[in-house]
């Protein structure tokens, strides 16, 4: 049996002069494209540390008189991008509101704690923040909260 001897084949040319036209309009456009910079303005990365808030027995909690402690508890840093705009406001509640975020590859909704300037009528932006201290605290409760209706849940 034989056999031919494999011929070479012609590579076909990399590269290949653009048409005249088109490369005058696409210098001539520099790149441009329809881009909204208000969006942006609206944007706020924001910095946090995440503590999952742990599932302990009822009996251990009620013997120590535990609260949830963040010295002792896993800790996870990361970055959440919030939109600030009025349009990313998904609700309002008594005391928190909720805005429209996303952690990378994820949206969310952002709760966070506000200070109703008009308690008679309807809250409505801008909205006064907590300082860091007072937010810290108002969330600690929140967590501790949680830890203890998580304990609860655990029986059911």
């Amino acid at each position: 049996m034989t056999s031919c001897p494999l011929q070479k084949k012609h590579l076909r040319n990399v590269f290949s002069s653009p048409n005249r036209d088109q490369l005058k309009e696409a210098l001539q456009s520099g790149g441009a494209c329809e881009f909204d910079v208000r969006k942006v303005f609206w944007q706020n990365i924001i910095q946090v540390d995440f503590y999952p808030i742990p599932v302990c027995n009822l009996d251990e909690l009620i013997h120590t008189k535990m609260a949830f402690d963040i010295k002792t508890a896993e800790l996870f840093s990361g970055n959440i991008r919030l939109d600030c705009s009025v349009n990313a406001i998904v609700g309002v509640g008594a005391f928190k509101t909720a805005h429209i975020g996303s952690v990378p590859n994820h949206d969310i909704v952002l709760k966070w704690p506000y200070i109703n300037d008009a308690p008679d009528g309807p809250a409505c932006p801008p909205f006064t923040q907590f300082t860091l201290k007072d937010e810290s605290n108002i969330l600690y409760h929140e967590a501790n909260v949680l830890y203890w209706a998580k304990a609860l849940l655990k029986m059911t």
